[in-house]
């Protein structure tokens, strides 16, 4: 394994994580925590997650809901994995940034984020982000929600089964299936018209002009992402679109968690903030620094931990939702 200047693969640092790295391996690590700011935050988060757990077993198993892709879904072509490369550079370009694939693939390399199946589907996008272009990722989506992002000056990607949108018999989707090829690809959305029912698709890897298809066709081609977009914009047409989390069951035994995950993030709030110099005060003064929330969590407000307690809850159930059960252990 090559070593990488101030960058290191998801693997990796999920190995270090897991205390399951060589020496040279966590000195690699450390190294690149050095200096990168956001990879240090990133490990921090991580070790306040893993105290706030503690006590509990995460074991990825099928969900009793059907689970968001996220992590078992890459974007890929018959040609090549740089199908989502492609559709990125497509806009990067678009957007005024001068980028080539070849720059945009060989940085996803060095960041570990081109896979041989593809692109992850929630990698697709930043690299765009680095470039300063506004990125939302969406599930969820429907074909309002498209043509309104195109209307507000966004590029479109989604992520579609090519072999439902091509109509691949039977017997040639269980062959890529058996040869390992994931149906994932990612395309660029140029228009829709609901008049005529079409919409008009833009495949960088292999076509110079876009493809028209019947939306009934392109819906049965989009649910496997579970209806995923990246919207990329040189503005901020940003609108908050979190999942939808109302399906998904929490089982009794886990309020127990959902409370000390609450109770744990104010103390990892109070803490920031103390160390930035903030005390308590009745009153929210920012120049003196004084906050009346600095007490500890069993003196707060029902409103204040009502809403730790909320953010806590849809931590846990954003887990399961993304196919991760969670089982205490014995």
């Amino acid at each position: 394994m090559a070593k990488q200047v101030n960058s290191i693969s998801d693997e990796l640092l999920a190995a270090y994580m897991d205390g399951n790295t060589t020496l040279e391996e966590t000195q690699w690590v450390l190294d690149a925590a050095a200096g990168d700011a956001e990879l240090r935050e990133l490990m921090e988060l991580s070790m306040q997650v893993d105290e706030a757990m503690e006590g509990y077993d995460l074991c990825f198993k099928p969900s009793t809901s059907r689970p968001l892709p996220m992590l078992e879904r890459a974007a890929r072509n018959s040609v090549d994995n740089l199908c989502a490369i492609r559709c990125e550079g497509y806009a990067l370009r678009a957007l005024g940034v001068d980028i080539s694939d070849e720059e945009l693939a060989a940085e996803s390399e060095r960041q570990g984020w081109l896979k041989p199946e593809g692109v992850p589907l929630h990698r697709i996008g930043q690299l765009s982000g680095r470039k300063g272009v506004f990125i939302t990722r969406r599930y969820d989506n429907s074909p309002d929600d498209i043509d309104k992002a195109l209307k507000d000056g966004g590029i479109v990607i989604a992520v579609i089964d090519n072999t439902e949108l091509t109509q691949t018999s039977y017997e040639a989707k269980k062959n890529d299936i058996k040869h390992g090829e994931t149906p994932n690809h990612a395309v660029l959305v140029q228009s829709i018209d609901f008049t005529k029912s079409i919409i008009h698709l833009l495949d960088p890897s292999t076509l110079s002009s876009p493809k028209s298809y019947s939306l009934d066709t392109f819906l049965g081609a989009w649910e496997d992402s579970s209806n995923y977009l990246v919207i990329m914009s040189n503005q901020s047409n940003y609108e908050p679109h979190p999942l939808n989390l109302d399906d998904v069951p929490i089982e009794p035994e886990l309020l127990e968690l959902r409370e000390a995950i609450a109770e744990n993030a104010h103390e990892v709030w109070a803490k920031t903030r103390k160390d930035e110099g903030w005390s308590y005060g009745p009153v929210r003064d920012d120049a003196r620094k004084l906050h009346p929330d600095m007490l500890p969590y069993n003196l707060l407000p029902e409103s204040e931990k009502e809403y730790d307690r909320l953010m806590a809850i849809n931590t846990i159930k954003l887990v399961k939702k993304l196919g991760w059960e969670l089982k205490k252990r014995k």
